[in-house]
């Protein structure tokens, strides 16, 4: 199955689908990643300019369907090789996870590029260059500020202390900082929700006030004078503990 804007000729070769519509809904995204420099906002300026993007759908036959634009359906353009005339294969493992107690295959895991089965560049026409599709990789990259989905970010600046740190307690996602207009104004932490689709609405927010002075305390109390003496003295009796063990050897 080939992804939206391509099609398969009489003699089995990759090539652009026919259809113009399709054909400028992808090189739409192309041209509006080249200008915005953000996946995301692509996405943010598909949703209102164009109500539908196209999509492929195979539950018992290949079909095209037209769809709300999603964040995935974006990146999935901008990642595939395929769109960069280069067919590619294995692009994705598989792990093995316990659940239960029993073992089972969990599939979708990206691989390095080196560990891809198969990489043929120039194998057809494609909507980019290989060189657009390599600077493209890097810039998507670089605009990764979380990189896996249980990892924490480092903060960006700004007053909030605990930007990139804080989840949300309902759906699991980082909550995103949101700044009053006012100066001196209290920011917000904020769950978006899944705001890949239209229409999902915010999850939950919550002001920063008294979290900020909580953590702040916190961290106060932890660096103060009793606790570094404290700690100072669990790492002198650790050491002298391995030291008294060492001789009974």
């Amino acid at each position: 199955m080939l992804p939206p804007g391509f099609c398969w000729s009489e003699v089995g070769k990759i090539e652009i689908d026919p259809d113009e519509h399709v054909v400028a809904a992808i090189r739409l995204v192309f041209a509006k990643f080249t200008e915005l420099g953000s996946a995301r906002q692509v996405f943010l300026w598909l949703r209102p300019a164009t109500s539908k993007c196209p999509s492929c759908c195979a539950i018992l036959f290949y079909k095209l369907i037209w769809k709300t634009p999603a964040y995935h359906s974006v990146m999935q353009i901008l990642h595939n090789p395929l769109y960069a005339g280069a067919y590619a294969f294995g692009r994705r493992a598989q792990r093995t996870r316990i659940v239960d107690g029993r073992a089972g295959k969990v599939s979708g895991f990206d691989k390095p590029r080196e560990e891809w089965n198969v990489l043929l560049r120039d194998n057809h026409r494609g909507y980019i260059s290989w060189q657009d599709y390599e600077a493209n990789q890097k810039l998507l990259l670089e605009n990764a500020h979380m990189k896996k989905n249980c990892a924490r970010k480092s903060a960006r600046g700004g007053r909030a202390l605990l930007t990139g740190l804080m989840r949300c307690g309902r759906c699991g996602r980082i909550k995103r900082v949101f700044y009053g207009m006012a100066k001196g104004n209290a920011h917000r932490y904020q769950c978006r929700g899944d705001d890949a689709h239209v229409g999902a609405g915010l999850c939950i927010g919550i002001g920063e006030v008294r979290i900020d002075r909580a953590v702040a305390w916190q961290i106060l109390e932890a660096v103060s004078d009793r606790a570094v003496e404290a700690a100072i003295f669990d790492s002198d009796q650790v050491e002298t503990f391995k030291r008294g063990s060492y001789r009974c050897r």
